[in-house]
């Protein structure tokens, strides 16, 4: 027989060995696998190109992940947080009420029909000289209690005018009180936010019209308003706080508040206050 015909048999002769080899490298190579320690990591799948999110421009990338709103509360605009500085905010406050309350304050007459009999009965204990006993001429005046007509009788005679003061001195005490519910609207909202927020707040308070209204008139509401957001503000911070043993300003800002409501308004403040 040839040569040539041998080789092929050689061949298969060779291919035959390479063939065990490799089926006898597998169990050892199975075997090393088994003999791994257990605390060695396995390999990690590959990702699937399936679920890989492309790019709209089909770049193929994954598009980056959406900011995550709640993840803080936007900061106001820097002028807001210059002016919302707690000396600013107040003093401006202050400007902005006085430029909305003082226009026709030596001018306008009475406007309200409850306003004269406030006023009246103001000016009959100046004349008198009797502060606890309400009157409107010769009738019982005792719709509402004495803190209003106290304060309207005390402007009277700071200013020097006494029983001769024209309307507009009775309207200081509700002035007072819109100022002081202004003012008193920062101080409490500062309990919830910053201080421009809480500027913001007392400027809607301050610009409303109601309030504007109530400022010129010889009534019990402006000064009732003061009252009711100092005691909810008072209120709020206790609440907030969570302690069980609070400042004593608060306890007595809140008590105080509510006892002169109380004695300006009667029993509608004490409803506002639950």
């Amino acid at each position: 027989m040839s040569e040539s015909d041998n080789a092929p048999k050689n061949g298969d002769k060779a291919n035959g060995e390479g063939d065990a080899e490799h089926v006898a490298s597998d169990p050892a190579r199975e075997a090393g696998s088994e003999a791994a320690p257990e605390g060695t990591p396995e390999a990690a799948p590959e990702a699937d190109n399936d679920d890989t999110e492309s790019a709209p421009d089909g770049s193929g990338e994954a598009p980056a992940a959406a900011p995550d709103v709640g993840a803080g509360t936007p900061l106001p605009p820097r002028w807001l947080r210059v002016v919302g500085h707690s000396g600013i905010a107040q003093l401006l406050l202050v400007i902005v009420m006085l430029a909305a309350f003082l226009p026709g304050f030596w001018t306008v007459p009475p406007l309200d029909r409850d306003e004269p009999r406030f006023a009246k009965a103001s000016k009959q204990m100046l004349e008198t000289g009797n502060y606890s006993d309400i009157r409107f001429q010769q009738e019982v005046h005792y719709k509402k209690p004495v803190g209003i007509y106290w304060l309207q009788a005390a402007a009277a005679k700071v200013t020097g005018y006494d029983a001769e003061a024209p309307i507009c001195v009775y309207w200081l005490s509700s002035i007072a009180g819109a100022i002081l519910a202004v003012l008193l609207t920062f101080w409490a909202a500062r309990a919830f936010t910053g201080s421009p927020q809480a500027l913001v707040a007392a400027l809607f308070v301050a610009l409303a019209l109601v309030v504007g209204v109530e400022a010129r008139l010889a009534k019990t509401d402006a000064m009732l308003l003061a009252t009711i957001v100092a005691s909810q503000g008072a209120l709020a911070r206790i609440w907030l706080s969570g302690k069980p043993k609070q400042p004593l300003s608060l306890v007595l800002t809140f008590w105080i508040a509510l006892g002169l409501g109380i004695l300006i308004k009667g029993r509608l403040r004490r409803w506002s206050s639950g």
